[in-house]
């Protein structure tokens, strides 16, 4: 009997134990309990802060050649504060990066942040210092005239070896930008283990100049800045004298500021390009001449060029004074300055006479593929014309080709009229059946997308697409682009062609035909014509004979 009672007053314990946590059965699984309780058990559930990140940027574990002005630099997220230590010393807090001095040794920089539930992440990198390992004296490009400077104290003696996007510059006068790589260390006396750009680099007013001889390393590519100019139209002067367009490139003139690319190092100036004299009574034209006192042309109205990334090509245009007077030549390219290079940017013309200009294209390794459109802006005493420039970058390595066409008949078409196009893709690649993204585009001049549509296409080893678009009405009269981009893998492969927006010309490829066979048929008629009327007057004549003999014969008949 006792068991029984015992046993009861344990299954009411239970179900009392049930009824009062219902609802935390309820949260923890999810189902819908109904009835009613008799008590609750709260629950408190705590949530942890994530803990800090850190990444220590610099710097690196390699070797410094100086111990003052190193960066510590680092990214950091969920932190409440941040601080370090050198070598286990004092700790500082931090807000950002910052600049360090140390001593010439090797250390170990420790780096800390917590959460504000006071939780810690923790990072560290050792690193070297030798100072007697390179000294680079750079003191006129620390002051305040510095500029963008590259402050080559936070670099590694190994990242100082190939080391880009150098610049030098001097606030009030000018800059220079040294293109690609240099190893510092590789100068012209690489016993000193020192590079004195202070005692071998100079920018003052209207000068930029480098000792190519003694720091050799430097003797590259560069685009220089001279600043704060007062001349109207500045040339390019080396060592004093005009600069050959073989080394100097003109690339603007604007606010004072002259910016050119040099292909060597020397001393560099500029001066006022000088006015052309006017021509003497003597070398007048006679008033029975119809040539033009000063007129220009040139051998192609638009530039389309393809290049793939890294690539380089070369076009050639041809530039003739077709009128009376001397002509001073100036050439600068609009919105394409990366990718063009000029053999020559200024230059004088007698008249008939014409000068070849060759233009060399380059797209960068990591230029992002797409249609890229500019101007060549060519300029002769008071005169401008212009010749429109299409460059289409395309992936290193493209899986795919894509040529376009357009029907002669629709190469010139009115707003609001139907533009059809002819699209071949080709699979360069092994594999087969797959599906490219296709975009479609028709640009202005200026860059502006007009029109843009796409598609996904699946595509064995060669697809054809016939693509029609209808043009905006209110679209205005000029020369536009249809672009063609497939995208298959991140690789892209592109191709374009233009096109105008404006009345058709009477005498195109399209009626000439009509009208050679209208002008025939005309033809033929008179011809006919006049047969027919010479037949209907040698008729009539034999008709007046026969007439003539009838007469007689009734005469000789009443005898």
């Amino acid at each position: 009997m006792r068991w029984k009672n015992l046993f009861f007053i344990v299954l009411l314990f239970l179900l009392f134990l049930i009824v009062t946590n219902i609802d935390v059965l309820a949260q923890i699984t999810g189902e819908t309990v109904t009835g009613e309780a008799t008590s609750s058990v709260g629950i408190s559930v705590t949530v942890e802060n994530p803990l800090p990140t850190l990444t220590i940027i610099s710097p690196k574990n390699e070797t410094y050649f100086t111990n003052e002005s190193l960066l510590l630099n680092f990214t950091s997220s969920n932190e409440r504060t941040v601080w370090y230590n050198l070598d286990k010393g004092t700790n500082i807090t931090i807000t950002s990066s910052i600049f360090f001095n140390t001593t010439e040794d090797n250390h170990t920089l420790y780096l800390f942040a917590n959460n504000t539930d006071g939780n810690e992440t923790a990072k560290n990198v050792t690193f070297s210092i030798n100072i007697s390992l390179f000294t680079i004296l750079y003191t006129e490009y620390k002051v305040s005239n510095k500029g963008n400077s590259t402050n080559f104290n936070i670099f590694s003696f190994q990242e100082i070896q190939n080391l880009s996007d150098i610049v030098l510059e001097n606030a009030k006068y000018g800059k220079m930008d040294f293109n690609g790589t240099i190893n510092l260390t590789d100068n012209a006396d690489t016993s000193d283990n020192t590079l004195d750009l202070d005692a071998n680099t100079n920018i003052s007013f209207n000068r930029i100049e480098l000792n190519a001889t003694a720091i050799l390393n430097f003797n590259v590519s560069t685009t220089l800045t001279l600043y704060n100019l007062t001349f109207s139209d500045p040339r390019i002067l080396k060592d004093g004298n005009v600069c050959p367009s073989t080394i100097c490139t003109k690339e603007s003139f604007s606010g004072g500021n002259l910016v050119f690319n040099v292909t060597e190092f020397s001393i560099y100036s500029a001066e006022e390009t000088p006015v052309a004299a006017a021509p003497s009574a003597a070398a007048a034209p006679s008033a029975g001449s119809k040539k033009p006192a000063k007129n220009f042309e040139f051998d192609k109205n638009r530039i389309q060029v393809s290049l793939f990334q890294g690539e380089t090509k070369k076009e050639e245009i041809v530039i003739r004074n077709k009128g009376r007077e001397k002509l001073s030549m100036t050439l600068e390219s609009l919105g394409i300055n990366e990718f063009i290079k000029m053999s020559e940017t200024s230059f004088d013309l007698e008249s008939d006479e014409s000068k070849t200009i060759t233009l060399e294209f380059t797209a960068r390794e990591d230029t992002i593929p797409n249609l890229y459109l500019g101007k060549l802006i060519i300029k002769a005493n008071g005169i401008e014309k212009e010749i429109p420039i299409a460059i289409e970058v395309e992936s290193k390595e493209a899986l795919f080709d894509v040529k376009v066409e357009i029907p002669l008949e629709f190469q010139t078409i009115l707003p609001g009229e139907e533009l059809f196009t002819n699209v071949e893709i080709f699979n360069l690649g092994a594999l087969r059946g797959v599906d490219v993204f296709v975009e479609y585009e028709i640009r202005d001049l200026d860059g502006q997308v007009i029109l843009t549509e796409s598609e996904t296409v699946g595509i064995e080893t060669k697809l054809d697409l016939i693509k029609s678009f209808y043009i905006p009405e209110d679209i205005e009269f000029g020369q536009y682009i249809f672009y063609v981009r497939i995208t298959y893998d991140e690789k892209v492969a592109s191709a374009s062609t233009f096109f105008e927006v404006g009345k058709k010309p009477f005498f195109t490829q399209e009626n000439i035909s009509l009208i050679i066979t209208a002008i025939i048929m005309i033809i033929s008629i008179f011809i006919f014509l006049i047969l027919f009327l010479k037949h209907h007057k040698e008729h009539k004549k034999l008709l007046r004979e026969h007439e003539k003999i009838r007469a007689e014969y009734k005469k000789i008949v009443k005898k």
